[in-house]
This record gives C-alpha cells, structure tokens and sequence, in this order.
C-alpha cells in the first residue's frame, strides 16, 4: 500500500514537474509570470483528443501535435502581447494582467470548442498493460509519465547547458541588459523560450488528461497555483528544485488522501509554499543573485 502511494505520488509529481518547468523557464528568464500557461495545458490537451477521436491520429502523432500547438500558441502570445509589453518598459504586474486576459480568451476558445464538456479519450488510445509487484501495480500510462518526465529532465540539462539556446537563455536569466551587449538577439531567445515553455504545458496537459480519461476547459487552472509553488518552494530559475518540490507537491497530495484528509491537501501544499517564503523565502535551491534590469 505504501510503495502503491509512493508511485502514485512520483507520478502526479512529474506530471506537476513538466507544467512548472515550462512555468519556471519564462519566468526565470524574462521575469513574466504567464499564468496562461493553465489555459495553453488544457487548449493542447483538447488539440490531442480531438485528433485521436475524429482523426484516428496515433497517439504519438497526437502528443507531438499539442506539444506544437500548445509552443506555437505561447509563441504568439510572446510576439502580440508580451514582446511589445516589454520594449515599452512594461511592469512585471503589467504583463501578469495581460497575461491574465490571455488566458481568459485563450479559456473561452476551448470552451466554445469543447462545449464546455467532460470529454474522454478513446478507449484504444494506449495500451491498458498493467504490471503487478506484489501489492504494487504499475500502469502503462504511469510508465509513459515516468519516462517522458526523465526524457524532458536530461534534454532541459542539455539544452541549458550545452547548447547556444540555453546559454542564451541563463544569460537573458541573470541580465537582459548584459545579453544585448553580448550581441544575444532577446528577441529570438524570448521567442523560443515561450516555444519551449508552451510545449511543456501542452506535453503535461495531455499526460494528465490520459492518466485520469478526461479532459475539460478548466483542468489547467489549478496547476498554476501548484506550478508557482513548486518554483517558490524549489527556488526561482532551479530546474532541480522545480523538480523536487513537483515531487514533494505529488507526494503530499497522494498521502494527504492515504491519511484521510483528502479535502485538505491543497492546504497542505499552500501551507508549505507559505512556511518556504517565511523561512527560506530563496527557496531549497534558490540562489542570491544581483538585480537583472
């Protein structure tokens, strides 16, 4: 029973470590935090259904499709709302209220698609194999979480620290200002950042909706709330401590409901986010670092 929650744990962790890290990685490189993010999750996780459902699309194809679509929507959003913010002068509250009216037209486009409906994926979409370990049982889906989330982990390591992209990225990270005289162009470096970030909730958004069969305009409203608390708890621009304080988030719920306070896990996890910015308001990983104008 406990290794059975623990599995479970890791696994809602993950899901909650790819959805903060696209989070994390605009707002640790351009200091916007996009809380459309929750609506580009669901936005994707629709994009994937309607093509397995109507367009017998195979799963793969359908997964890498609202990946695109959820980096080619945030991509947008990047160049109409946030980039001509930003050569303005625009305030870090100026562009979370743009980035608030984004999501809510973002919101009401899938909920005019989907009618405002609970939807579920094909009963054929992925394989029901099930591996059973004496108390514990691993599903196919929970594997699928488990090994898209270490892919992601090792191509985010290799991209932040052996590509062009990603040293542009940590350099726009401590300086925007530094980095124009670097001769870095922000503007492209922004445009593929918002890519990658809006990728990452589309992959989570998909994963999530197939590890509980359903799908609905608002699912992705919940995961920004917990996508922030795990960048407060982990510590801003940590890419370890996003994914250890996901894990840590995963687990609380998991065993929150084991122990019989199900009601209360999100206290549980906003408790925390709460004791961090009190005691270690850097977060476990956070480091000090000089202002970025």
């Amino acid at each position: 029973m406990l290794l059975q929650q623990l599995l479970n744990g890791i696994v809602a962790g993950s899901v909650y470590a790819l959805f903060a890290l696209g989070f994390n990685m605009v707002l640790g490189a351009l200091n916007i935090l996009n809380v459309a993010q929750g609506a580009i999750f669901a936005l994707s996780a629709f994009v994937s259904f309607y093509a397995m459902k109507l367009y017998a699309v195979p799963f793969v194809l359908a997964l890498l499709l609202a990946v695109v679509v959820g980096g080619l929507v945030n991509m947008l959003l990047e160049t109409i709302i946030f980039r001509p913010l930003r050569s303005r002068g625009g305030s870090p509250m100026s562009t979370l209220v743009a980035s608030i009216g984004a999501s809510m037209v973002l919101l009401s486009v899938t909920q005019k698609l989907s009618g405002a409906q609970v939807e579920r994926f094909p009963s054929n979409s992925l394989p029901t194999t099930q591996w059973v370990f004496g108390d514990l049982r691993v599903t196919f889906i929970q594997l699928l979480v488990l090994a898209t989330t270490l892919c992601v982990l090792i191509g985010s390591y290799v991209l932040l620290n052996r590509t062009k992209l990603g040293k542009a990225i940590r350099t726009m990270a401590f300086s925007e200002r530094i980095a124009r005289m670097l001769g870095i162009p922000t503007a492209g470096v922004a445009r593929w950042t918002f890519f990658i970030s809006g990728g990452l909730g589309g992959l989570a958004g998909v994963l999530l909706g197939l590890m509980f069969n359903s799908v609905h305009f608002l699912m992705g409203e919940p995961y920004v709330l917990k996508g922030f608390a795990a960048i407060v708890i982990g510590g801003f621009g940590s890419v370890a401590g996003v994914v250890v304080a996901s894990m840590l988030i995963g687990l609380s719920e998991v065993f929150s409901i084991m122990i019989g306070i199900g009601a209360f896990r999100d206290v549980v996890i906003f408790g925390l986010l709460f004791c961090f910015l009190i005691l270690r308001p850097n977060g476990m990983f956070g480091r000090d670092e000089e202002a970025r104008p």
